[in-house]
């Protein structure tokens, strides 16, 4: 873990993070796992300073180490990319 540097202030933050699907159900298969790599830094380049250190993709669950600087409280963080992630994953994936 390395040090960061903003305007006023020095922060190491590296948050873990566990997303579930409503009942833990098992749809995360590799086509669905591949858009969602893709889509989760791409939802965060509107979050300057905000970066995924690691990302594991398993059937029922995804585990994220994140990189949020102080300035972003972590549950705006989370909450941006579910909202965002799950509507672009209903629009792409109608099963869902």
């Amino acid at each position: 873990m390395e040090t960061r540097y903003s305007g006023h202030g020095v922060y190491r933050t590296e948050y873990h993070i566990v997303w579930i699907p409503k009942y833990r159900r098992r749809v995360l298969n590799p086509g669905l796992s591949g858009y969602i790599s893709k889509l989760f830094p791409k939802i965060l380049r509107e979050m300057p300073g905000v970066e995924i250190a690691e990302m594991n993709i398993q059937r029922d669950h995804i585990h994220t180490i994140m990189i949020i600087p102080p300035k972003y409280a972590v549950s705006d963080v989370v909450g941006r990319i579910k909202g965002r992630s799950a509507s672009m994953l209903r629009k792409k994936f109608a099963w869902l």
